[in-house]
């Protein structure tokens, strides 16, 4: 369900617990088992990876506008093969869209999901019948 439409959230830390939260373009469901974040400027991120291999990330479903909460870690990172070439196939469209050059994709990072977990819905309730507050 998660394609990579919405942009996803992704919290690590390093091994002294120092937190990094940021935006990825491309969170991608590669299997039943794993998930591939494209990595373009994760400098801090990754670096927070070798010391500690553990992240979580929050996405939307691209139908429902779900969230969901995903407990990650780190499992390879690859710089070449099929994931890698549809990820930089699909920044290179998005960029070709834009009007942009397409960002140098650096890897994708493989992720075992060890937990997920549907949040809460945001959804407003209805106004009350007859028009009182």
């Amino acid at each position: 369900a998660f394609e990579g439409l919405a942009p996803a959230t992704v919290a690590t830390s390093s091994a002294d617990g120092v937190p990094n939260v940021v935006f990825v373009s491309q969170l991608h469901y590669l299997d039943e088992e794993r998930v591939g974040i494209s990595n373009q400027f994760l400098s801090k991120t990754k670096k927070n990876l070798t010391e500690n291999p553990y992240a979580m990330a929050l996405v939307l479903h691209p139908e429902t506008a779900r969230s969901y909460r995903l407990w990650l870690r780190l499992e390879r990172s690859e710089t070449e093969g099929g994931w890698f070439e549809a990820m930089q196939a699909r920044l290179e469209l998005i960029a070709s869209l834009s009007g942009g050059p397409p960002p140098s994709l650096k890897s994708v990072d493989v992720f075992l999901v060890e937990q997920i977990e549907q949040q809460p819905s945001d959804k407003i309730d209805d106004p009350p019948v007859g028009g009182e507050v």
